[in-house]
């Protein structure tokens, strides 16, 4: 094999790894976009008895769906808050990060017992004006 073969070879491999790792990425992507679609389908199901609930069960609801990691459910919450507050929701319910590191209340999902983290939907604290 002579030099340029070679160089036309190792061109070959990393023309190829890189359509390899852009479909990967892309496939990436398209699974993220369809867990941000269910999380925000659950969380607009669960807002109206999250809102209206007296007890402590009803009020702390986990948004189940298949999270890799907690950048992602961080930037999957920021979805779900934008379409919540499309239609009002924001003043009656809150999402937020359970991070078993960080808060006392137990896990509700197994996502969060084996991962540590999950996707929790909670009514908002009522502000008092004075």
């Amino acid at each position: 094999m002579s030099e340029s073969e070679g160089l036309l070879n190792k061109h070959q491999l990393k023309k190829a790894a890189r359509k390899q790792r852009q479909q990967s990425e892309r496939q990436a992507h398209r699974n993220l976009d369809d867990v941000t679609g269910q999380a925000i389908e659950l969380a607009f199901q669960l807002a109206p008895t999250v809102a209206a609930a007296t007890s402590l069960e009803d009020r702390d609801q986990p948004i189940d769906v298949e999270l890799a990691s907690e950048s992602e459910a961080q930037f999957i919450r920021k979805r779900i808050n934008d379409a919540l507050k499309v239609d009002e929701w924001l003043d009656e319910v809150r999402i937020w990060v359970w991070k078993a590191s960080e808060h006392n209340r137990a896990a509700l999902t197994d996502q969060g017992r084996s991962k540590g983290f999950e996707l929790r939907i909670d009514k908002a604290p009522k502000h008092v004006t004075p």
